[in-house]
């Protein structure tokens, strides 16, 4: 059952990863679409354009690399955001992890103190019989002079209480 649960835990966790990550992996793939269609535009830009020796054919080339280059960057860009984000989601891993461990350790904490509350419950329902059950003879062997001079005048008035009666 408990490897079932981490189990469980980590596919959950695997899948909230993934889906974290989709939104910069459909980014990634964009920017490849975009440089792929602009290297055609290049390409049959080039193709469409007579040969003139008033444009001379390096300056496109370079033209066409500076594109390339800066589509790069923004590549290379994306990727580092990627990156940061990965290591974002790994912190957040660790911290889900660990305040897993933390809820784990209160939860048998909390099933400790259930135990022993219950232990106390059923140690006060065996000592109710025994508070209970305590003889006049055992009162009165632990009574003090200020005890036994009330229970005389107690006495006293009640005999005193049942001569009137009668």
């Amino acid at each position: 059952s408990m490897g079932s649960r981490e189990e469980q835990s980590e596919r959950e966790q695997i899948v909230e990863l993934l889906q974290a990550l989709q939104p910069a992996g459909d980014v990634l793939q964009d920017e490849r679409e975009k440089l792929e269609a602009r290297l055609r535009d290049l390409e049959q830009h080039e193709a469409s354009q007579p040969s003139s020796p008033t444009e001379p054919q390096p300056l496109r080339v370079a033209t066409a690399s500076d594109v390339i280059v800066k589509e790069q960057q923004k590549l290379n860009q994306l990727r580092a955001s990627y990156e940061n984000t990965r290591v974002q989601l790994s912190a957040a891993k660790s911290k889900l992890s660990f305040l897993g461990k933390v809820a784990e350790t209160r939860q048998e904490q909390l099933s400790e103190v259930t135990q022993q509350m219950e232990n106390t419950q059923r140690t006060e329902a065996s000592l109710a019989h025994w508070i209970d059950t305590v003889s006049y003879t055992h009162l009165r062997a632990h009574e003090t002079p200020e005890h036994l001079v009330c229970r005389l005048l107690l006495e006293k008035k009640k005999k005193y209480n049942n001569r009137k009666i009668v």
